[in-house]
Order: structure tokens, then C-alpha cells, then sequence
């Protein structure tokens, strides 16, 4: 709790919605204060506030960023500005990584194996 010039003050930080108690308690010299109540977090739905758009906040706010506001009649002009604006193109990367099979182990002794058996079953078959 923080004091001020005439109450104490508590931050109890952020609660769910929901209704909640308190109760307060103090030792006064022989006296003990006490203090109860209750109170009410509702969900603030900060949308349904203001439902028409500010347009002048809306031109301070693109003047600022060096954007521009663009109406529902004027979706050509967006499209044309999008499409001549050069930071927006589309940029791919490839890498490609090319092995010699060959330098595996695996596969080296795999094709070793498979040249053999070929050689000893036509030098069996007679057709060598």
C-alpha cells in the first residue's frame, strides 16, 4: 500500500473478469479498523467504443508515417501505387548444393557390391 496526502493507495495489478471482495484491516493503538467491500472488473471492449472512424486522425497519423488514406472510390489509384511502389516486388533465394554421390561411403561400397554380383553372376551364367 502507498500513501498519500489523505488515503492509502494499492496497484494490485491486472485481475480477470469478475466480481470480487475485499476486506481491510489496521491495529490503532488498542483499536482495530476494519474496512469491506466489493467491486466489479467488467471486459472493456475498447471496438464497441468508437465505431466511426476518426478520418483527421487518420490523415495525421499517414502524414506522420509517410503513408496516404485511400476511400473506397479511389481502390485504382491504391492498386496503382502498390504496383509502382519498388520496396514491394517479390524476392525468392535458392541456394543450391551440389554433392558427388560418389563421395559418400555408403553408396560407394553399396555400388562396389552391386559391380561384384553382376560380374559373378554372369562369370557363372557364361555370359561374360
Amino acid at each position: 500500500m502507498s500513501k498519500t496526502d489523505k488515503a492509502y493507495t494499492l496497484n494490485a495489478g491486472i485481475f480477470p473478469v469478475g466480481n470480487y471482495r475485499y476486506k481491510a484491516e489496521v491495529k490503532l493503538g488498542d483499536k482495530i479498523l476494519s474496512k469491506q467491500g466489493e467491486f466489479s472488473v467488467s471486459a472493456l471492449q475498447i471496438e464497441t467504443a468508437m465505431t466511426v472512424a476518426d478520418h483527421s486522425l487518420l490523415h495525421a497519423l499517414s502524414a506522420q508515417t509517410g503513408g496516404a488514406v485511400y476511400y473506397p472510390g479511389q481502390v485504382d489509384e491504391l492498386i496503382k501505387k502498390l504496383k509502382s511502389n519498388e520496396n514491394l516486388k517479390s524476392i525468392s533465394f535458392m541456394h543450391k548444393k551440389l554433392e558427388d554421390l560418389l563421395k559418400e561411403p555408403w553408396f560407394f561400397f553399396l555400388l562396389i557390391v552391386l559391380i561384384s554380383l553382376e560380374w559373378f553372376i554372369r562369370k557363372r551364367a557364361g555370359s561374360y
